[in-house]
């Protein structure tokens, strides 16, 4: 046992007791007994202070032993090995007690605790890791912090020792500092015998279109055999051979000639006969290919884009019309389209999964998107609320309320017992019903108190759930819906007759039906239905039906048209909320407004440069939107409604053009001359600019990690023309396109660039900050500024988290932020580490350096209980310090009572006392007993001697005035 001090410095504190000695000795304003005990004191708790300061402890053999199980749950661990490592694990439990504790660890890419130190059996490992790497640096670091202060402790390290991620040799010295072994439990990496493996595939990062592609393979193997060789390109093979392997390394060279511009993603698979791991025998590659303007064009009916679809053709520019099941949900498959244009197509037909592909497209790859009005686009295709509305430069909702007029609407919802099954077969999932009155319940939120609203379900006989009458009592109307029940068959006419009647008596502008059924009626039921229909149109009364379910008839868009309204098929029941909103706002007219007018002029716009804004042709009508505040309305209606509007989003552009380019509104477009110029710059204006000059990416690739070098040339190192403002007037299809601004700029931020006369684009300085952007294969971008490390040059480290094809977008700017420079590349990051190469055992010899540099040994399988055994030189320690600082505080109410009570001034009159009966004759000398003694001792007393008692009293006065005429001096 010793004494230690955790922190000696503190001791140089003691060199304040003399001082504060001297001083307290030299202070006058108390008697000399009471300075004495008040210094003592105070010196007393200062050198108690100190030594706490100090943290003093008894330093002794520690009994807490604890073992840390790393346990490797890489792939490169075989499933046999882990096994023995588990039973290891298990053993090693067993030995634990209350003075012996285990605590587990599992790591692969990363490290994370499974097990705290304690003792009893062990459960069965639950943690789960990521398999692709293996962190033995994180496994330490994170062991190292589970070993409590003052026990006994060691790391127990069960791997196989390939470690292809962090540090290892800096965590391996940290832990020789600190005097942790770390003991190993080796495990074979791997499994032995063949193996062969595709080593790398190398593409080159960009290709013209109709240029060769030449892409080269290295396969390897450790023994010989025969192996087959696939090389796909975009998911299509195009390349076959049939190898015969031998020990070494194999080197191949395959053509490609692309039709199509483009990412060209590659995929080559190796199938050799004898094997040891599958896991490494792919590899990827990715070549951007460069060609004409290429976009994508989805129309809810192609005759709509008919005329636009004309106009961009003879442009030259390349479109593929697309249905919107053909559209990818990948953002890195829709950069294969510079502009996506979407013609009066409704929300509900474009998946979810490919709208928010579509809005990251835009952001992050530079993308364009056009929205083209119609009846069933806007906010009267439901896109309200969608990925696609937050890209567009306008917002699907019309804040001038009063424009639109009065409506009487009714619902019409079958309630007969098929309505009542449940949609997915399974007991508890919600029926056709259920989903019927939620949509019912959304629809009604639309309707203003002014309206009228009105509910009818019917089965073969019709029941007013909820009369025709103002819609000013929505919590009545939602206990109405909820109330109503599946019972009954179907006879469509029981419901359209009431709803006839009832709607034929309401006094509102627009007075519309809304049907839900399955379509399934009573024989006949349908020419009756057929015949309402009629009457409700003769009586200005339009009808729509929702056939919900895949058993709807065929009859019922039949009964819509007769109605004077629309058919809308819900295949999937869970649409039936979206259709019905959709169809509701449709009806309410408040997202078209149908009047001839004349465009009015807003902001400048490079879309009209060449055209004279103020001498448009007239429209019969668009779908009314609000611009968002950073937008740039270049024309707009009558009403102040935005008609044509612009704006930057990301990387990408966005134009919301809210009427046709059809002759439902637009047919004195279609035969104006300049129709051809703007349709072309329309969709020019959105296009991505070409790769400009002046910078050149180069990645290289450490495992996850890619660094990439951008590299400044020509006019990006030396200053020249803004790629973002350029001039207005080129051409050439495509070309009109006014390129990036800054991530957050809009384009209403920028100066105006006029028409085409706006002339030559202002000159910049060099580039002096470059951004990145990166998107993977999941679709999440990454953003990364990189540093400048020369003049020329720009760096940046980046972690990967996903292996696969990723693209880059290298922008370039100035001082002022304007774009200067863009470029895009690719690269791929090959399969995890783990499997990057062959499987070789035995144990990593780093593992055996690690335990030999930290004082650690090699474990026997059958002895978990070594893991126990004490360190050499781990000690315990008991604190002192809290004793010290209580003792500390106990002594000051003791140095208060000396300096502040009368604790000190009855010891100094005592004392006087005693002396000045010493000297007089015949008095009792100190420590006599008596009746003075006692009246010394106790003041409230009577006195036995007067005479005495007033030579006392006559003492003490002389000393007030004394000590009175000093404080006064």
């Amino acid at each position: 046992m010793s004494l230690g001090l955790g922190q000696p410095a503190a001791l140089l504190a003691l060199l304040l007791l003399p001082p504060v000695a001297w001083l307290g000795l030299r202070a006058r304003r108390l008697p000399p007994g009471r300075r004495r005990l008040a210094t003592g004191l105070r010196l007393a708790i200062l050198g108690l202070v100190v030594l706490g300061l100090a943290r003093p402890r008894l330093l002794r053999p520690s009994g807490d032993r604890v073992a840390v199980l790393l346990l490797d749950a890489s792939g490169s661990v075989p499933a046999d090995e882990r096994a023995r490592a588990l039973a290891f694990a298990g053993d090693l439990a067993e030995a634990s007690r209350e003075d012996r504790r285990m605590a587990l660890l599992v790591f692969g890419a990363e490290a994370r605790l499974d097990r705290r130190a304690r003792a009893g059996p062990l459960d069965p490992p639950r943690t789960t890791v990521d398999a692709d790497a293996t962190d033995i640096a994180a496994a330490l670091r994170l062991g190292a912090g589970l070993l409590p202060a003052g026990s006994s402790g060691r790391l127990v390290l069960a791997s196989d020792g390939q470690a292809n991620r962090g540090d290892l040799e800096r965590e391996t010295a940290l832990l020789a500092a600190r005097g942790i072994p770390v003991d190993l439990l080796p495990l074979a990496a791997g499994v032995s015998g063949a193996e062969a493996w595709l080593a790398r595939l190398d593409a080159p990062a960009e290709a013209r279109l109709g240029q060769g592609i030449t892409l080269d393979l290295e396969i390897r193997a450790t023994t010989a055999g025969p192996a087959r060789l696939q090389l796909l390109a975009d998911g299509e093979v195009i390349a076959q051979r049939q190898l015969a392997l031998r020990p070494g390394s194999l080197r191949l060279r395959i053509q490609d000639r692309p039709e199509r511009a483009g990412p060209r993603r590659y995929l080559a698979r190796l199938e050799p006969e004898r094997d040891g791991r599958a896991e490494n025998n792919v590899a990827a590659a990715l070549t951007l290919v460069a060609g004409p303007p290429r976009l994508a064009l989805l129309a809810g009916d192609p005759e709509a884009a008919r005329a636009l679809r004309a106009a961009l053709r003879a442009n030259r520019l390349e479109v593929d019309l697309l249905t919107p099941s053909e559209l990818p949900t990948s953002p890195l498959a829709l950069s294969a389209w510079d502009a996506f244009l979407l013609v009066d197509l409704p929300a509900r037909a474009l998946p979810p999964a490919s709208q928010a592909a579509l809005q990251r497209a835009v952001r992050d790859l530079g993308r364009g998107l056009l929205m083209v009005g119609g009846r069933a686009s806007f906010g009267a295709g439901g896109w309200r609320g969608t990925p696609i509305e937050a890209t567009l430069p306008v917002e699907m909702l019309v804040e001038a309320d009063e424009r639109r007029p009065d409506i009487a609407l009714a619902f019409l919802i079958d309630r007969s017992s098929s309505m009542g099954e449940p949609i997915s077969g399974a007991s508890g999932a919600p029926s056709k019903l259920d989903l019927a009155k939620e949509a019912v319940l959304q629809a009604g939120a639309l309707l203003r108190p002014a309206d009228r609203l009105g509910l009818l379900a019917f089965d073969i006989a019709a029941q007013p759930a909820w009369p025709l009458q103002p819609a000013g009592d929505p919590s009545g109307f939602e206990a109405a819906v909820l109330g109503i029940q599946a019972q009954g068959g179907t006879s469509l006419t029981a419901g359209l007759g009431p709803a006839r009647m009832a709607l034929a008596e309401a006094s509102s502008t627009r007075r519309h039906a809304i049907l839900l059924t399955d379509g399934w009626t009573e024989a006949g039921g349908m020419e009756a239905a057929r015949r309402e229909a009629v009457r409700l149109a003769a009586a200005g009364i339009t009808l729509s039906v929702v056939g919900v379910g895949e058993a709807s008839a065929p009859e019922l868009a039949e009964l819509a048209a007769l109605g004077g309204g629309r058919y809308l098929e819900a295949r999937d029941p869970a649409e039936l909320p979206r259709i019905f909103v959709e169809e509701t706002q449709l009806a309410l007219g408040s997202f078209t407004v149908e009047q001839r007018f004349q465009p009015l002029p807003g902001a400048p716009s490079a879309i009209l440069a060449g055209l004279d804004a103020a001498s448009l042709p007239v429209l019969e009508g668009y779908d009314a939107s609000h611009a968002r505040p950073a937008a740039q309305v270049a024309l707009r209606s009558p009403l102040e409604d935005p008609l044509l509007a612009q704006w930057q989003y990301g990387l990408g552009r966005s134009v919301a053009w809210t009427s046709t380019l059809d002759p439902t509104w637009a047919d004195a477009w279609l035969s104006w001359p300049d129709f051809s110029r703007f349709a072309t710059q329309l969709v020019g204006w959105i296009l991505p600019p070409p790769e400009t000059g002046g910078l050149a990416i180069g990645v290289a690739l450490d495992g996850r990690t890619a660094r990439v070098t951008v590299t400044l040339t020509g006019e990006a190192l030396a200053g020249g023309t803004a790629a973002d403002e350029a001039p207005a007037d080129q051409e050439l299809a495509g070309q009109t396109s006014a390129g990036n601004e800054p991530a957050g700029q809009t384009v209403a931020d920028q100066e105006p660039t006029g028409q085409a006369s706006a002339g030559q684009a202002p000159a910049t300085g060099p580039v002096e900050r470059v951004g990145l952007r990166l998107l993977g294969p999941d679709g999440k971008p990454l953003d990364r500024d990189l540093a400048r490390v020369a003049a020329d040059r720009f760096e940046a480290a980046i972690t990967l988290p996903e292996a696969g094809a990723w693209l880059l977008r290298a922008s370039g700017r100035d001082a002022a932020g304007r774009l200067l420079a863009a470029r895009t590349a690719g690269l791929v990051l090959p399969l995890a580490p783990e499997y990057a190469g062959p499987a070789e055992p035995p144990t990593d010899p780093r593992l055996f350096a690690l335990a030999e540099a930290t004082g650690g040994r090699q474990l026997d399988p059958n002895d978990a209980a070594a893991a126990f055994d004490p360190v050499p030189g781990a000690r315990g320690a008991v604190e002192l310090w809290p004793w010290l600082l209580t003792l500390a505080v106990l002594l000051l109410p003791f140095d208060v009572a000396a300096r502040r009570l009368g604790l000190g001034a009855a010891i100094d009159e005592r004392r006087s006392a005693w002396t000045r009966r010493a000297r007089r004759p015949g008095t009792a000398p100190p420590g006599a007993t008596g009746p003075r003694s006692e009246r010394v001792r106790s003041r409230g007393s009577a006195p036995s001697e007067p005479a005495a008692e007033a030579d006392d009293e006559a003492l003490l006065e002389g000393l007030r005035a004394a000590r009175d005429r000093a404080r006064r001096g």
